[in-house]
């Protein structure tokens, strides 16, 4: 028999002859319950006239559920027919006592409807016909069986769409994975070669800061030959008169003192020994001698007070920044060597001479050696001249290449009043003499206390630069830079020290 599951409202089949039906349905597994009804009175087999016949055929005789179709085929012998039912199935050999007519108002069916459910409350109970028809009709309205073909073509052509989808996306991956293993090692390849270039790079600085140190050494055991023939002729003519063949010069003109004949007291005067202490500062002597030549000449020089290791670790620095520098500029466009330009980390002065600055705030290589700088041998001369509040401002160097020509004369700072409130520290990085031809530096003594019109009148000096010494001059006195004829670059470390309320313009 065929009877209705009370959760899923579906037809199951059972076995005949058990007591209450008791099978279970495969969805819930859920006890049903039936009771025998009263079929209902069956109609004459003349209700069956032609094929296309819509008639009904009763499939539970206890519950009183019927089928509804169609006659698609009548035996020969007229007691069998073919149904085509409203579901969709078809059956044949249909005996004609199992079916009837449907009558006028309800030939327009089409579909076997399905029975609702009944409620919880009434499981077990006996189900009318009426209802069990009515909820069949709108279980079966419901889910058409046309509707229910079309939601399956859309699945299947969904699921066709995502596996296509499926595959493009997996190809994509495939793609950028590939395409990441080799940026990755194309990175991986830059970054070898960037490590190769830069130690490169750092052995040519180490052959040319080798080369410049061989030339230095040069310069010094030609400088020593020199002075030893020069001395050796004055001990064969001790009584030699000066070379008297140089014209009368005006007030204005330029004394040269790199001969010591030129001006013997003021030289003598200006160049200070100054060995440091076991501390490394200055004997008190020194600084008092010092600070007394300063405020006389504005400027004094202190010879022998650096360690020469100091100094070529200093001379390192100052290269690499250069070069630094050079590749910066070489980048925004700018030729070092032909165009001026102005910026924080670099100046260009005049051809071939640039400032540089040495600061950590500014500089990318910065110049970190404190013996130069805080903690600087002349840095108790420097609180004498300037006060125990005495600041250091900033700290460069200036670099002449080969061919440079002379500055103009100039001072660094203006004649605010008659008190020292700034100065410089000039610290050669490499000998600087007659005989290399690197340039010196030009110094009026006593300029400080005068204009523009009146500093020619004071003799000028340009003092050879031995390796090891430093330069103390006032931030006005007149000054410039020589011209560099030699074979290499003159690099010369400055540092700017002033009282706390000063702050230069630069």
């Amino acid at each position: 028999r065929r009877a209705v599951c009370v959760s899923c409202r579906l037809y199951f089949v059972s076995l005949v002859g058990r007591t209450c039906f008791e099978e279970r349905c495969a969805c819930v597994k859920k006890l049903l319950m039936a009771q025998a009804f009263s079929p209902p009175p069956r109609q004459l087999p003349g209700a069956v006239t032609c094929l296309g016949s819509r008639v009904e055929r009763e499939l539970d005789d206890v519950s009183g559920v019927w089928a509804r179709g169609t006659v698609t085929s009548i035996s020969t012998s007229g007691q069998t027919v073919d149904l085509s039912y409203d579901d969709g199935l078809c059956e044949s050999c249909v005996p004609i006592s199992e079916i009837r007519a449907l009558p006028q108002s309800t030939a327009a069916a089409t579909t076997q409807q399905r029975p609702e459910a009944p409620p919880d409350d009434v499981d077990g109970c006996r189900l009318p016909m009426s209802s069990v028809d009515e909820q069949e009709k709108e279980s079966v309205a419901d889910h058409p069986r046309e509707s229910r073909g079309t939601v399956r073509e859309q699945v299947a052509q969904l699921k066709v769409a995502a596996a296509s989808l499926a595959q493009d996306v997996s190809q994509m991956r495939d793609v950028h994975a590939t395409q990441l293993a080799e940026l990755e090692s194309a990175s991986s390849e830059t970054s070898k070669a960037w490590r190769c270039l830069r130690e490169k790079q750092g052995e040519e600085i180490m052959c040319l800061t080798d080369i410049r140190g061989l030339a230095d050494e040069a310069n010094v055991f030609r400088q020593h030959v020199s002075d030893l023939v020069g001395l050796a002729d004055r001990e064969e003519d001790p009584v030699a008169p000066l070379d008297s063949s140089c014209p009368d010069t005006d007030k204005a003109a330029i004394v040269d003192t790199t001969s010591p004949e030129a001006q013997p007291d003021l030289l003598a005067e200006l160049v200070i020994p100054a060995v440091p202490d076991d501390l490394g500062t200055l004997p008190a002597g020194t600084v008092d001698r010092a600070a007394r030549c300063f405020l006389d000449h504005g400027i004094c020089l202190l010879e022998d007070c650096l360690d020469l290791n100091v100094l070529a670790a200093a001379r390192d620095t100052t290269m690499k920044g250069l070069e630094d520098c050079r590749a910066r500029l070489k980048e925004s466009g700018i030729d070092m060597e032909t165009q001026p330009f102005s910026f924080r980390e670099v100046v260009h002065r005049s051809e071939l001479r640039y400032d540089m600055q040495l600061d950590a705030g500014s500089a990318r290589i910065p110049l970190a050696e404190p013996l130069l700088q805080e903690s600087a041998p002349w840095v108790p001369l420097v609180r004498r001249i300037l006060g125990d509040d005495a600041q250091l401002l900033f700290t460069g160097a200036v670099v002449s290449y080969p061919g440079a020509e002379a500055q103009p004369p100039h001072m660094d700072g203006y004649r605010l009043d008659a008190t020292v409130y700034c100065l410089t520290v000039f610290v050669p990085l490499v000998h600087v003499n007659s005989a290399n031809r690197l340039g010196s530096t030009e110094f009026w003594p006593g300029s400080q206390r005068y204009g523009r019109p009146q500093f020619q009148d004071a003799p000028s000096i340009s003092p050879d630069y031995k390796l090891g010494s430093a330069v103390l001059f006032d931030y006005r006195l007149w000054h410039r830079g020589l011209a560099n004829w030699g074979p290499m670059w003159r690099p010369m470390l400055y540092m700017v020290w002033a009282k706390p309320w000063f702050q230069s313009e630069e």
